[in-house]
Formats: C-alpha cells, structure tokens, sequence
C-alpha cells in the first residue's frame, strides 16, 4: 500500500463490536456507504460519544486497488481505471469528459446508481478504499478535518482492536 497508512483508527458509539462491517455505512456521506477510518485520534474520538470506542484497524491490501479521490484521471492505478469502466458499462452510461478528478467521475454515475450500488459494485470489482479530502461545505471542522478513509470491502482488515490511549480513554 503505497499512500494508505497501514494502521487506520475508527470511532464508535458502540463499545462492543466484533467484526466492523462497511456495508452498512451512510448514503450520505461524502463517499457513501463505507466504514470511515482516520489517522487523527481526535477525529475518531467526534464519534465515540461517550460511552463508545476507538478501535485500530489494521489494514491489508493492494494499493492499486484503491481510488484517491482527489486524483485526476491519469494519476489513477490501471486497476483502478479498469474498475471505474466497468462501473459505467455496468450502468450503462458513457464515461464523463471534461470532469477533473476520480470522485466527480464516480459521482457522475448518479442516474443511474446511488452511492451503495456503486461502492458495492466497486467492492467486487477488487477496490477496497476509496480516500481523499472532502469538499469544504461537507467540513464540519474537527470531526471531518483530514484526509477521509472510506473502506468498502471488509476483506482488506487484517485486524481490529480497541485502541487503547490514555488521553482518549472513556
């Protein structure tokens, strides 16, 4: 994994969880549907709300079968790109022009696929983790600042822990 840290955090109301599941992620967050990962303690801290847990996840997976967000097409891996036509083939639209990074090009499949169907299709076509900076209307500030990890294939952890840290300890 060339760009993706290999120990990523996730916050949780919940303390208890065994097996962290992106599948039933959000429609409506900035990637949809995905288990969002973090590499800022405070930011995973925003969603333990109390009584929940920061858990360490380590990851394990090819690099080329990621999507930076923010990336212009070319900078995209083979991989990637392969998976993206795919996706457009799949709901039967052309491939956009004319737009300049890898999530207006996801984003662009919108007519015909929501935000699951097309993480979910992305997921089986290989990609694991979609990442990169959300746009600033979507900031709420301490809780969305950084760079946003989306994982959409449970597949790619290798581990999950409680994070123990004393400054962030519940």
């Amino acid at each position: 994994m060339d760009t993706i840290p290999r120990t990523l955090l996730h916050g949780s109301h919940d303390r208890s969880i065994d097996r962290l599941n992106p599948v039933h992620g959000d429609e409506h967050a900035p990637f949809g549907p995905a288990l969002y990962l973090t590499e800022d303690p405070d930011v995973a801290n925003c969603y333990v709300r109390g009584t929940g847990a920061i858990y360490a996840i380590e990851l394990t997976g090819n690099g080329q079968l990621t999507i930076p967000m923010n990336a212009a097409w070319r900078e995209l891996s083979v991989d990637a790109r392969l998976a993206i036509k795919k996706l457009f083939k799949a709901a039967d639209l052309p491939m956009p022009s004319g737009v300049s990074n890898a999530r207006e090009i996801l984003d662009s499949v919108r007519p015909a696929m929501d935000k699951r169907q097309r993480n979910e299709f992305l997921a089986t076509e290989g990609i694991w983790m979609l990442f990169g900076h959300i746009d600033a209307m979507e900031d709420s500030g301490l809780c969305d600042r950084a760079i946003q990890y989306a994982l959409l294939s449970s597949s790619a952890i290798a581990s999950q822990l409680q994070w123990k840290n004393p400054r962030h300890a519940t």
